[in-house]
């Protein structure tokens, strides 16, 4: 998904069977940027895998099955900890 829109409220994502999603914002040149979201919620089953690399997260909560992954940036993956 792209959008040029980089700042999102919420968003809320379910993903199953075999599905691949990555969020990027876009550039008017083309080039893929950060974005910030204040809250995700995600559900990621199957053999999916959901990709916010570019996404900086204030929270969030993620439901992520054996066979799935979630892609995270550094700085989002450190609020996991928290």
């Amino acid at each position: 998904l792209e959008s040029q829109i980089p700042e999102f409220d919420s968003l809320k994502i379910n993903q199953r069977d075999s599905s691949e999603v990555v969020f990027e914002m876009i550039h008017e040149n083309g080039l893929s940027r950060d974005f910030h979201c204040k809250w995700i919620e995600a559900s990621v089953k199957g053999k999916s895998i959901l990709g916010l690399g570019d996404a900086k997260i204030d929270s969030f909560k993620i439901s992520v099955d054996n066979r799935s992954a979630i892609l995270l940036s550094g700085e989002s993956l450190k609020m996991w900890k928290k």
